[in-house]
């Protein structure tokens, strides 16, 4: 054994299909004090071995577009393996101690005394089997995102930029897209299959984003390194409905058939996505309601009001506890509705940590904003309920005794103090008929 893979002693390689959080998890990792890396990730680190790169440029995602109506499972070479028929399938039979030497001069490069390196590039999911051969003793972490986010994301980040040389060779269909992810995946799960890879993990995208905190706490032990106190990541949660959601029938339909036994596998059912929830949340006032009864012929809809439903069923609690209890009461209601049409939620909604639990669990909820200046709200406010909350007759009132919670990632913002409702209302059906095609 040489002096630098002496050195080099653990490594801890990342992988998975593109756009699946490989980036996330690898930045997340190396925030561990034990663990360093390169800045780029290693498939396009210079001088790298031959089995570390491919015929067609640096690239990682050109690799991909040779990789995707491949030849069916059983067809697949070595002992039917996925992948291992492609020309960029590395595996030990491909290791020569020239590879060795010039892998170890690179990663050298990046470690400090103590450090343990940590790498990461989709295309080591190509890959894992010649560097376990190099690194007898690395740990390889695979994740795994749903694939209806994966390919809406992949498709349309080609679309929006076909310049930028880090997407050449990228799908820009979506149906290349979901050939993609399941190979991939298939590939990902072949090495858990068939004992291929030593110290192998696999993780969910979902769970790291969710959970960070228990996710790295168990990657670390996985990888032998000490358990530490670290500030836990961010990660905005919602990423994944948002995708799902801008994705049109046909399309869902198309990754479906493609990608279904990776799908089930890892749990990636989807459901009712062609009909929306518009969940319209704002101040009292704002013109949530107005909106609403706008919208409605437009979207074939069917409205929820908050003031009503609170009727309907004799609700009078206002505190947090029972506006958290009416809000997921409505988004139950909701979803169950929209089975069969649209919905349009009009309720002040105040809690940001509810709606987002509700935009969690229901991937169709579309939240826009209808934001309002509150002095507006007041002159608008023919009730006088902002008068009567701020003399004590009325408690627990929004913007008064309450505070409002504005979203953060809303999925669009309209402006009643300063447009019209008939320019709001333009303004959500172009969004809708922009990312979610005909309404």
């Amino acid at each position: 054994m040489s002096t630098l893979e002496t050195r080099i002693r653990s490594p801890i390689f990342v992988f998975g299909s593109p756009n699946s959080g490989t980036t996330i998890l690898w930045n997340a990792l190396k925030s561990h004090p034990g663990v360093a890396g390169p800045d780029k990730e290693g498939q396009d680190l210079e001088g790298m071995p031959k089995p570390m790169t491919h015929f067609l440029g640096l690239h990682t995602f050109r690799m991909w577009a040779h990789y995707l109506h491949d030849q069916p499972h059983s067809r697949w070479g070595e002992d039917h393996l996925p992948g291992s028929q492609l020309p960029y399938y590395a595996t030990e039979r491909d290791w020569i101690p020239e590879h060795q030497s010039q892998l170890e001069q690179i990663y050298a490069q990046y470690l400090t005394e103590g450090k343990r390196l940590c790498d990461k590039s989709p295309a080591h999911t190509l890959r894992a089997r010649f560097l376990q051969r190099c690194f007898p003793d690395a740990r390889f972490i695979a994740i795994v995102r749903n694939g209806y986010a994966v390919a809406e994301g992949i498709v349309r980040k080609r679309k929006f930029d076909p310049d930028r040389p880090q997407f050449n060779g990228l799908p820009t269909e979506i149906g290349d897209a979901a050939w993609q992810w399941r190979r991939a995946n298939e590939v990902i799960v072949s090495y858990q299959d068939y004992s291929l890879l030593k110290n192998y993990k696999i993780i969910r995208y979902e769970d790291l984003v969710q959970e960070p905190r228990l996710t790295l706490s168990a990657l670390f032990e996985f990888c032998g390194l000490d358990s530490v106190t670290l500030t836990t990541p961010e990660f905005e949660q919602n990423l994944n409905s948002r995708q799902i959601s801008r994705l049109k029938p046909h399309q869902i339909g198309t990754i479906s058939e493609i990608a279904e036994p990776m799908l089930a596998r890892f749990g990636y059912t989807i459901q009712n996505i062609q009909k929306k929830i518009y969940w319209l949340t704002g101040l009292p006032c704002s013109g949530k309601s107005t909106i609403a009864q706008a919208l409605c012929g437009h979207l074939d809809a069917q409205i929820l009001d908050g003031d009503k439903i609170r009727a309907m069923v004799q609700n009078r609690d206002f505190s947090l506890e029972g506006r958290a209890t009416q809000m997921r009461y409505v988004a139950a209601m909701a979803y169950f509705l929209h089975r069969q049409q649209n919905v349009i939620v009009s309720l002040v909604s105040p809690l940001r940590e509810v709606r987002e639990e509700i935009k969690r669990q229901f991937l169709n909820v579309v939240e826009i904003y209808v934001q309002c200046d509150v002095e507006v709200c007041k002159r608008r406010d023919v009730k006088g309920m902002y008068a009567r909350a701020s003399s004590g007759v009325l408690l627990n009132f929004t913007a008064v005794q309450q505070e409002y919670e504005p979203p953060l990632n809303p999925h669009l913002v309209v402006r009643t103090d300063v447009d019209s409702i008939e320019s709001c209302v333009n303004q959500i059906l172009s969004y809708a008929r922009r990312d979610y095609g005909e309404i």
